[in-house]
């Protein structure tokens, strides 16, 4: 479960649980969807810091860097953006969350402003509906399709990493 609103939610055993202990609802356990998210990183995933003081860079996947960057949503569904769409600062931001120490903030205000992926709503590669954000003729969108960060040309607008849709076989 999270607070913020996400692409590709899950239904969890602990979703489940939460609701059956309200007494309200009678669960199939049989549902329950499997979560990745910070699986095996031990306690520090959650009492630590994301991001590096000194290198600025994510101390985990789950998490991106630097701020702004394009990559793929964690379950690799979407392409997104690294922490907002926009740079947003907050002079009131707490030390120990001002991972860049310029009073940068993330989008999601549930983090810590720990900055992860948010996906924009024109890159979800399961949306047939997106295919006309396609940058080259090969992307696919729809059931099947994942995002790849890659560099397809040499020199140009297409230099650079970018995320894109891909069917995928795995």
């Amino acid at each position: 479960m999270t607070a913020s609103a996400i692409i590709d939610t899950r239904i969890t055993e602990f979703s489940l649980a939460l609701l059956e202990g309200t007494g309200w609802y009678q669960v199939n356990y049989e549902m329950a969807e499997t979560i990745t998210w910070g699986k095996s990183k031990g306690c520090n995933f959650i009492n630590g810091d994301c991001v590096d003081s000194i290198s600025k860079k994510a101390n985990y996947e789950e998490f991106c860097s630097p701020l702004l960057s394009r990559g793929c949503s964690w379950t690799k569904r979407a392409g997104s953006s690294c922490g907002a769409f926009q740079r947003q600062i907050d002079k009131n931001i707490p030390n120990a969350v001002n991972w860049w120490g310029n009073y940068t903030i993330s989008q999601d205000t549930f983090s810590d402003n720990c900055p992860i992926f948010l996906p924009y709503s024109n890159l979800d590669c399961e949306d047939t509906s997106n295919q006309k954000s396609a940058t080259i003729a090969a992307e696919s969108y729809g059931y099947g399709s994942k995002c790849f960060m890659a560099t397809l040309y040499p020199k140009g607008k297409l230099a650079s990493s970018f995320p894109y849709c891909f069917k995928s076989t795995v």
